[in-house]
């Protein structure tokens, strides 16, 4: 800045045209603009990053549809009612990041149109036209642009249907090597893992195969015969008459691989 300042107005007329003189006036805080402290938004958008790249259509066009679905009720909240340019960002393996748009004559006033847009502009990233290496997607954009609202348009303000906001996709986590179907003993059933059960169970008895304390405290001690006959005892894994899941500590931990 201190360089630019320097230059004299002349110089700057000479390589500049006038752009020069703008920023010779912008070097010393010179401005005719008004100062306002209205902000008018100029564009809605979204993007998300993929936890594994992917070049499946079906995955990737469906994440950009749900992205349409939420840029667009940014949009009607914001109190906007139409938009002419509609902008999609594509991150490949290795961080290669490109943007296609598309202006329309006609203005866009409907999610439909929103996401039929962001479709024709991601599709050809799944072929030889915009991806002939076949790299696979890491991350996806969705934006809108050149917005225009009701008394811009000429037309009396409408309200737009309510746009429910996407899901997101549940991040996957690790699961354990071994679960079952168990009865709760209430007559519950569902799938849970053999160390998450001994937890919610306040632990099991670390010196024996048994049923919890917990169960025990509800229902009074398991039997050994209670879960069938098995040579030195009851079998890890196998429920009791009263619903009990026989397992130790130790040997959910083993099996888990914790």
């Amino acid at each position: 800045m201190a360089d630019l300042r320097a230059v004299e107005p002349a110089r700057l007329a000479e390589w500049f045209g006038k752009l020069g003189l703008e920023l010779h006036d912008k070097s010393r805080g010179i401005s005719d603009d008004p100062v306002s402290n209205v902000w008018e938004r100029k564009s809605v958008g979204e993007q998300e990053t993929f936890e594994e790249d992917s070049l499946d259509p079906g995955f990737v066009l469906g994440r950009a549809r749900a992205l349409a679905a939420e840029v667009f009720r940014r949009f009607a909240a914001e109190g906007f009612l139409e938009l002419r340019t509609v902008t999609v960002t594509v991150r490949f393996t290795g961080f290669v990041t490109v943007s296609r748009s598309r202006t329309t004559t006609v203005p866009q006033r409907s999610l439909a149109e929103l996401e039929a847009e962001a479709t024709r502009l991601l599709e050809p990233f799944f072929d030889a036209r915009e991806n002939p290496k076949r790299k696979k997607i890491r991350l996806i954009g969705v934006r809108v642009e050149k917005l225009g609202r009701p008394d811009e348009a000429g037309i009396a303000p409408r309200a737009h249907a309510p746009v429910p906001r996407p899901s997101r996709p549940r991040p996957r986590t690790p699961q354990p090597r071994w679960s079952r179907r168990h009865s709760s003993g209430s007559g519950e059933t569902g799938d849970e893992s053999a160390l998450d059960r001994v937890y919610r169970d306040d632990h099991y008895d670390r010196d024996r195969l048994g049923c919890s304390p917990r169960r025990q405290r509800r229902l009074g001690p398991c039997r050994e015969d209670d879960a069938g006959p098995s040579p030195g005892g009851p079998r890890f894994g196998a429920p009791c008459n009263q619903g009990c899941l026989v397992i130790s500590v130790q040997e959910a931990i083993r099996v888990v691989g914790v």
